[in-house]
């Protein structure tokens, strides 16, 4: 972990680097979060689509922690326009 580094780069007025320390000394956020593959049920469509044939195991949930995207590119002074 000493030499990992996330790095924010490209059309940002500062460019930034962050250490795993860095991070973890930021605000962070827990969210109850709910993912559904969009080819969940596939298995009962007709006529039967290409591709994995889910049939109801496709959504999961879990709790994720850490510091918000939003917070880090304020941090990168994104400019307007620059999405």
């Amino acid at each position: 972990m000493r030499t990992w580094v996330l790095t924010i780069e490209g059309c940002i007025n500062k460019p930034i680097y962050f250490r795993y320390h860095d991070l973890l000394n930021m605000p962070q956020v827990t969210l109850p979060v709910t993912l559904e593959c969009v080819g969940d049920k596939r298995s009962f469509f007709h006529p039967k689509t290409r591709g994995e044939q889910w049939g109801l195991g496709a959504i999961s949930h879990a709790v994720w922690t850490g510091v918000r995207l939003q917070d880090l590119l304020h941090a990168a002074d994104v400019p307007k326009g620059c999405t």
